[in-house]
């Protein structure tokens, strides 16, 4: 069966594993790339078309596949303000939603953070709930939200918090076990590995915690 994936923030630690576990899966006949700059990477199915995120009518008609993967996200830290950390982390995955769907794209799996929820006490996981619920409202046929916890792997740039935590997790690994096991640090390849396999299964579409994340992804 030819399938295509559409990938949105394949730059970023998870979006470039999972175009590397795309190219290694044979179901997919067309990868098509929306990036703001091009990736050191080739395949005879790869395609990368250069978005401008800030004007993406231009690219909403080469938004036409089967499975959305959107790996968008940023910190508090890098986007320097609530405003562009929402746009990054809101904005653009929801208007990416409204394209596809509008161009017949019937999954969306979409990169959200372990503790997302209608919080008043953290701006970062009040977005990330309030993005979930936005796609979910677009009523894709089949809508998967991934909720990884403290991602693990080698990443372009230094996240300061993020070594702290990667040290902290190294800590407290005995304690995850039983409920907290949601809570251990996870591989960015084992998230996109699972993204593929949820992505392509014939289930209805659900959240995912970081502890079965941790299971699909072996």
């Amino acid at each position: 069966m030819n399938r295509t994936a559409l990938v949105f923030g394949a730059t970023g630690m998870v979006g470039l594993a999972l175009v590397k576990e795309l190219i290694a899966n044979k179901q997919y006949t067309s990868i098509m790339l929306f990036v703001r700059r091009n990736l050191d990477i080739s395949d005879e199915r790869l395609s990368q078309i250069i978005i401008n995120y800030d004007n993406m009518a231009e690219m909403a008609p080469l938004a036409v596949g089967h499975d959305l993967y959107c790996c968008l996200g940023t910190t508090m830290a890098k986007a320097g303000s609530k405003l562009a950390f929402r746009r990054v982390d809101y904005d653009y995955p929801v208007q990416i939603g409204q394209i596809a769907i509008k161009n017949g794209v019937e999954n969306y799996t979409l990169i959200s953070s372990i503790g997302a929820n209608k919080s008043k006490f953290s701006f970062y996981l009040n977005t990330k709930f309030e993005t979930e619920e936005a796609i979910r409202a677009l009523n894709f046929k089949r809508f998967n939200i991934v909720r990884p916890s403290l991602l693990l792997g080698d990443r372009d740039e230094k996240r300061t918090g993020e070594k702290i935590g990667i040290v902290l997790d190294k800590l407290l690994s005995p304690l995850y076990f039983g409920k907290m096991k949601k809570y251990a640090g996870i591989q960015s390849r084992t998230v996109a590995r699972a993204m593929i396999q949820i992505t392509l299964s014939d289930k209805d579409g659900r959240v995912y915690e970081s502890d079965e994340l941790q299971i699909l992804g072996k």
